[in-house]
């Protein structure tokens, strides 16, 4: 909306580095006047990503490469969708629902497998031409990622691999949860983004909506996992 800024919410899916996470860093560098903030949960840029994949990467993440030779890819996972989509990577009976139907459905499926190849196509240029130019994130940034998934084993302390494109993080914690962070400890995970949001750097800037009382409005911070952006 013209004259607002938003938060931005990213949060890396399909154990894929690209998606949500990209698309947010990606809305804070090209509109920096429209960001107050960005929170990545569990995703580094791909840059970064890419700059020091080994054989540990390969080994753990070889899905991201396989996925991003589209055509194969679409006709391994139609073939054999609960080998490649099973069940049970979906955590409760709706979500579970909604996961099925999607891998199941050749047109999602077709687009899932683009946002792959963009990030090895797309993506990594965009940021490495960032890089060079010296650019980097002008709103405070807040980094979550789950100790028990394979974040730290792989990048060490992910927020470290931050601080090459922002001196501005201001939220840095481990989730006690393995990558389904939201679901797995959603009060952790919720009372971090009521941390990050409620900072007087996001919510001093007078372009940002106050609510009645001169106070900022807040929104339940549960209801906040999974938007990928949110008006102050």
């Amino acid at each position: 909306m013209k004259g607002s800024r938003t938060i931005s919410l990213s949060y890396r899916t399909a154990r894929s580095a690209c998606g949500m996470a990209d698309q947010a860093f990606r809305l804070a560098m090209d509109f920096p006047a429209s960001v107050a903030g960005l929170i990545v949960m569990d995703g580094i840029p791909i840059f970064e990503i890419l700059s020091r994949a080994d054989w540990r990467f390969a080994k753990s993440w070889f899905r991201w490469f396989f996925f991003a030779q589209s055509e194969k890819a679409e006709a391994a996972i139609q073939t054999r969708p609960d080998l490649w989509c099973p069940a049970e990577s979906a955590d409760g009976e709706e979500n579970r629902a909604d996961y099925l139907a999607a891998t199941r459905n050749p047109a999602v499926v077709r687009g899932m497998l683009a946002d792959y190849q963009a990030g090895l196509e797309f993506d990594y240029d965009d940021d490495r031409r960032d890089k060079e130019a010296g650019r980097r994130i002008k709103c405070p940034v807040g980094v979550l990622w789950s100790r028990y998934d394979d974040m730290e084993s792989l990048f060490g302390d992910p927020a470290t691999r931050w601080t090459g494109w922002t001196d501005q993080i201001a939220l840095r914690h481990g989730i006690a949860s393995g990558h389904h962070m939201a679901e797995e400890a959603p009060d952790e995970v919720a009372d971090q983004l009521r941390l990050f949001f409620c900072r007087d750097a996001l919510t001093s800037d007078p372009s940002h909506k106050v609510a009645a009382g001169g106070k900022p409005r807040q929104r339940s911070a549960t209801k906040l996992i999974g938007e990928a952006s949110i008006d102050l």
